[in-house]
């Protein structure tokens, strides 16, 4: 009897001791060092790699990957428990244009790159590739490693979005109807044309949106030729000059040129065959395209949205 309360007693003692120590071992998981943004910043630096604060939760890294070289930004987020490591892998200035089947491979990549996703900022139209950290006692060693994964990761993807490896729709800008350059558009399969009557629906100046009233739209009518493009509003002809356009770029650029020989050089980006919009640069720099589809008030360009009238 005495001996089977004594290895009863053993026994409570063994099952105290575990859960003591599982207990011990929970609260020192909870105690466990977080590493800060100071702390990301010294650590890069011990591992000789050159960083920058951004703002309070985000620092920037200069990555100098195999064969590539790109941004990686490291921010703290959900109360410091993670670490997100997001390496900037291109501008899409037109998503709308990315061949569907491109898409439906990024997003079946996720499945194969472990931790990592691809990630895609529609504010800035900027594609990422995104690695989540448990910052839990972070070491140098441990940071260096997670870099190298990401950076394997940017490698391994590259064949879809790297450069022109980003398919996008074929798609083509024929001004008018007839003639050869209509007929090369139209046997491409997919056509849009700029002729006809249009309703300018809204602008973006200096990154601001106006929409145009409904009641009494500005309506434009565009007619062209072979090196001419002619704009009517109301029956009266208000502009007349040449043209120069090419579709193969994404977006679609366009030349015009006046009768003094003065240039304007544009973007058109094409939503559908009945709806389009303009891209245009400053007043002050009209022979310098735009870099991007885009108007905020640092680049002074000058958005301009356009349906066709029914």
């Amino acid at each position: 009897m005495n001996r089977f309360i004594m290895t009863s007693l053993c026994m409570v003692n063994l099952l105290l001791s575990v859960e003591l120590f599982g207990t011990f071992l929970y609260g020192q998981e909870n105690k466990s060092k977080k590493i800060n943004q100071t702390d990301l910043i010294k650590m890069l630096d011990t591992i000789g790699i050159t960083s920058k604060k951004i703002n309070g939760q985000t620092v920037q890294i200069q990555w100098r990957g195999k064969d590539l070289d790109f941004v990686i930004q490291g921010s703290f987020i959900e109360n410091e428990d993670y670490l997100y490591l997001e390496a900037f892998l291109r501008t899409i200035d037109n998503p709308t244009m990315v061949a569907a089947n491109t898409w439906r491979k990024i997003l079946a990549m996720n499945d194969q790159i472990g931790r990592c996703a691809f990630i895609f900022d529609e504010t800035k139209n900027r594609l990422y590739l995104n690695l989540k950290v448990r910052n839990h006692n972070l070491t140098e060693t441990k940071l260096r490693s997670e870099l190298n994964l990401l950076d394997e990761k940017v490698h391994f993807t590259r064949h879809l979005w790297y450069k022109d490896n980003l398919k996008y729709e074929e798609k083509s800008v024929s001004l008018f109807t007839s003639g050869p350059f209509g007929a090369t558009a139209l046997s491409k399969g997919k056509n849009f044309s700029l002729e006809g009557k249009w309703i300018m629906i809204s602008g973006i100046e200096k990154g601001i949106e106006q929409k145009y009233a409904t009641e009494k739209p500005f309506v434009v009518t565009y007619k062209f030729s072979k090196d001419q493009m002619i704009a009517e509003q109301n029956g009266k002809e208000i502009l007349t000059q040449k043209y120069k356009v090419d579709s193969k770029d994404h977006p679609t650029t366009i030349d015009s040129f006046d009768d003094k020989g003065n240039i304007k050089r544009s973007l058109v980006q094409i939503v559908d065959s009945d709806e389009f919009s303009i891209c245009s640069p400053p007043s002050n720099t009209p022979t310098i395209r735009p870099k991007e589809f885009l108007s905020t008030f640092e680049n002074n360009q000058l958005i301009l949205r356009f349906q066709r009238a029914k």
